[in-house]
């Protein structure tokens, strides 16, 4: 969700809302199974379950640009978009990622291996957290030459989230809920729930 632009991911397809007036896009022989939407609302891409990856005008209704060539093999299971909607991060199964240049359509020459794991949440300039071992999270910068690895002690990791500028990043078991000041590496919790936990969300200091 963007600005005044919402775009959620169904079994029916993406729909995209403005304002109040929401619609649902088809684009051919892709299955959706994620999406992002730009910082100005503008656009978006949208993830194929053949791996291709779409990039749409929200505006106009169509699309501007697809990538299919070798990474939809592995698979792109994940993307993010930067803060200056020039380039999207795509996740390959194999737990590579590439940076798409999506003025010009080329990647960068340099994919870098990042996690493997279901769990991926970036910041607005693309500093990531990912599950890289039941027992270990992999903070990486943008083009993926720095990287930490945070010990787990608690049980698989369930959800993660990370704050916008990327110095709070928040988990949870399911039981617990507990995280880091990624920018001291020190870590607070963990704080056990009564109930089930199912998500976790940060903004600013709140969780």
């Amino acid at each position: 969700c963007d600005g005044s632009v919402l775009a959620f991911v169904s079994s029916l397809g993406v729909n995209v809302c403005r304002e109040k007036n929401c619609h649902q896009i088809s684009i051919e022989q892709c299955h959706p199974i994620d999406a992002a939407v730009s910082s100005n609302g503008k656009f978006m891409a949208v993830v194929c379950g053949n791996g291709s990856v779409v990039w749409w005008n929200v505006r106009k209704n169509k699309v501007v640009r697809k990538f299919e060539s070798a990474v939809s093999s592995p698979k792109v299971v994940h993307l993010q978009i930067d803060d200056t909607d020039q380039f999207v991060q795509l996740w390959t199964a194999d737990g590579y990622r590439y940076l798409w240049n999506v003025e010009s359509g080329e990647l960068d020459d340099k994919p870098w291996r990042g996690a493997i794991g279901k769990q991926v949440v970036c910041s607005s300039d693309l500093e990531c957290a990912a599950t890289y071992t039941e027992m270990e999270i992999l903070i990486s910068n943008r083009d993926g030459t720095e990287n930490t690895r945070l010990p787990v002690y608690n049980n698989r990791i369930t959800r993660m989230a990370m704050s916008d500028d990327g110095h709070e990043l928040v988990c949870t078991d399911g039981v617990c809920v507990f995280g880091w000041n990624l920018s001291t590496k020190k870590k607070f919790g963990p704080f056990k729930s009564e109930t089930f936990i199912n998500d976790v969300a940060i903004h600013g200091k709140m969780v």
